[in-house]
């Protein structure tokens, strides 16, 4: 997350904000120039119960953020819409750190069925990432997390890892080069997806022999899943760092990927350790074993290439 300023008063706003608490001007959140405008074309979504506090290209369009979601995607019924905006949150919050922004014309799709009409089924498919708008429900999230012994799960952790499944589609696979990097660091891919889903789930997660490899265990159940765990696990460490750097917390976020994990190890350290101190749960609930690392290494410095930073 970064700071940004009120475009008349520079009072400092926050990512949210649609109107400045100090002199009432409207905030319309530019992800071409990455600040807050004044009298910007607001997004087609803005005023909708989406929260969206983004400008537009031009007047009566959507935003970069929300034209990633299907047009036909349905809010559905009233018990639906309290979370369907956290879902669009996320996604704003993926657009912002240029996951899904650096092509002009994003080829990933996302649908947020209710539920209620249609019948969910979460995960990604040639470009689509499908998300059920009622995960964002803090009480039927925890039950799945107990349920699939998950130590972390939330609305925006879902969306990254959705979201690594349709990076290796679209980036991975299609570039040679890429690709046998990737047969390197995770394994051959063209293992049977559904018998290695069959076995993972048969697996008591305490029991598991992988940890030296995995972030998680849920990653250790195939090369695709592996993908999508660090994917979402690298845009946690890049965001966050990212916040700390901008409310000063740290100097720096490192010149390459190795100095950004070696600051992210005692950032992840400290944040447990202030949640701890409010009794509440750890938010990085993970410690990166050393099999990860390489991975980590790798898709942080294809994601963010580090002349950019």
């Amino acid at each position: 997350m970064k700071r940004f300023r009120c475009p008349s008063c520079a009072l400092r706003v926050f990512y949210e904000d649609e109107q400045c608490t100090r002199c009432g001007t409207q905030l319309y959140y530019s992800w071409e120039h990455d600040r807050y405008e004044l009298n910007a074309p607001a997004c087609l979504a803005r005023g909708t119960g989406v929260g969206c506090n983004w400008a537009a290209e031009q007047p009566g369009y959507l935003c970069t953020a929300c034209v990633v979601v299907e047009r036909g995607a349905s809010i559905g019924p009233e018990v639906a819409r309290p979370y369907y905006s956290a879902i669009r949150r996320a996604l704003r919050q993926l657009a912002l750190a240029g996951a899904l922004t650096d092509n002009p014309l994003p080829s990933v799709r996302f649908r947020i069925p209710d539920g209620e009409t249609e019948p969910v089924i979460i995960g990604h498919s040639n470009g689509v990432i499908t998300l059920d708008a009622k995960e964002s429900d803090p009480s039927v999230r925890e039950a799945l997390r107990t349920q699939l012994h998950e130590r972390y799960r939330t609305v925006l952790g879902h969306v990254r890892h959705e979201l690594g499944h349709w990076h290796w589609q679209t980036f991975i696979l299609p570039d040679l080069q890429r690709y046998m990097r990737f047969h390197e660091l995770f394994g051959d891919e063209s293992e049977d997806y559904q018998a290695a889903l069959e076995r993972h789930y048969a697996i008591d997660p305490r029991q598991s022999d992988g940890q030296g490899q995995f972030l998680s265990h849920y990653a250790s159940a195939h090369p695709w899943e592996d993908y999508a765990e660090t994917f979402a696990h690298a845009l946690h460490i890049h965001d966050t760092v990212e916040t700390c750097v901008a409310a000063d917390f740290i100097p720096a976020r490192g010149s390459n990927a190795e100095e950004l994990l070696a600051i992210w190890d005692q950032v992840a350290t400290s944040m447990n350790e202030l949640n701890r101190s409010m009794g509440t749960d750890d938010p990085y609930p993970f410690a990166v074993p050393g099999g990860a690392i390489p991975k980590l290494t790798w898709l942080l410095t294809l994601m963010w290439p580090w002349e950019r930073w």
